[in-house]
């Protein structure tokens, strides 16, 4: 006689949810979004680009960060995706007042390359240093440029920093 019942699944291992892995995000299984932060909903346009940014980095961000991250380098706290005046850097260190701008293939366009001197000058009138390196340095030559980093912090803790400017 064949039976009539219905097949049944094999039960899943972990329950009635699917095991995901230890870094999943159980509200957000495909990662299609940064997870929700309740606390912080009115967050300033700045902020919260630069938390969308800091959600979608680039490979070479994600080496440089894996670099820097937890005063790795010489003791010095870096954060990446800063907001600074109406710009928000890749890389900051506000002891040394270092900005890390990491440039890809778009900042070799002409109109790109007067963008980023203007974003410079600004930055480099409220008191900070830009160091700005490629991505295919970091990705190819990261020691050439954690030594570039740690040259301009020397230089940064032997000079009195001048004071910003006020930009209008």
């Amino acid at each position: 006689m064949p039976n009539d019942d219905p097949p049944t699944e094999p039960p899943m291992p972990y329950g009635r949810r699917e095991f995901m892995g230890p870094s999943s995000n159980s509200r957000d299984p495909d990662h299609s979004r940064p997870p929700s932060n309740k606390r912080k909903t009115n967050l300033d346009p700045r902020a919260a680009r630069a938390r969308k940014l800091r959600y979608h980095q680039t490979p070479a961000e994600a080496v440089l960060w894996g670099l820097l991250r937890g005063r790795r380098l010489v003791g010095l706290k870096f954060k990446r995706q800063h907001p600074i005046g109406r710009y928000v850097a890749d890389f900051t260190c506000e002891s040394a007042r270092i900005i890390i701008e990491l440039d890809g293939e778009v900042h070799d366009h002409e109109d790109q390359a007067a963008a980023d001197a203007d974003r410079q000058t600004a930055l480099e009138g409220l008191g900070w240093f830009v160091l700005r390196v490629s991505n295919e340095d970091v990705l190819n030559r990261p020691s050439a440029v954690l030594e570039a980093i740690t040259n301009q912090a020397q230089i940064a803790g032997a000079v009195t920093p001048h004071p910003p400017t006020q930009l209008r």
